[in-house]
């Protein structure tokens, strides 16, 4: 009787391995997505731009959404078409993009880099002495526009080009200081650096 018994226990407990070696394999199955994605190009400057996600989905794109507004996304065919607006921020931000094809979804990440300051290691002030003069120091648009510059007089004169910038003060013929300011300005948000010079009259001792 015991011998029956221990046969029968054998014979449970290779049941239930085998049901559980079933499952197992069951719930290890690998499940193939229909919607791939080939390639993508969104990751942009601070500038707008356009940029594409292409796609392999059986049964085409039925549906975009971006999670921001200033990321939109249209379908064209087996890809999506990315814009983005000018990003005004010094920061970096980024949108989720996920793309249907039928109930299957994939996500993508697009990236836009902040908009930098003007950099410069000028100083803020100059004073110079009576007779012509140029001073130059580095001035650079990180994002790379073009930096324009303008004076609140007809003695100053100033430029930037190439990372340099360049005030020139014409000679002092009167006897007394004058004062001016130079003000450089560049890109979209229209980031600003001044400079003050001040320019001793024609017999003011040079200290």
């Amino acid at each position: 009787m015991e011998k029956i018994v221990n046969i029968w226990l054998l014979a449970m407990a290779l049941f239930v391995a085998g049901a559980c070696s079933d499952d197992k394999l069951v719930g290890t199955g690998k499940i193939t997505k229909t919607i791939m994605i080939d390639n993508a190009s969104v990751n942009f400057t601070d500038a707008p731009g356009t940029g594409r996600v292409k796609v392999t989905a059986a049964q085409g794109i039925t549906k975009v959404e971006s999670t921001s507004d200033w990321c939109t996304a249209t379908i064209e065919g087996n890809a999506v078409v990315v814009k983005v607006t000018q990003n005004m921020a010094l920061t970096g931000r980024a949108a989720q993009l996920t793309i249907w094809s039928a109930d299957d979804t994939q996500q993508v990440t697009v990236q836009q880099l902040g908009l930098p300051d003007l950099y410069s290691r000028g100083k803020s002030r100059y004073t110079v002495n009576s007779k012509d003069t140029v001073l130059t120091f580095p001035l650079i648009s990180p994002a790379g526009y073009p930096i324009t510059a303008t004076t609140d007089g007809a003695w100053l004169q100033a430029s930037a080009a190439n990372g340099v910038a360049t005030i020139t003060v014409t000679t002092n013929v009167e006897t007394a200081l004058r004062r001016g300011k130079v003000t450089f300005t560049s890109g979209p948000r229209g980031d600003k650096l001044e400079a003050s010079v001040s320019q001793k009259g024609s017999t003011a001792t040079v200290q």
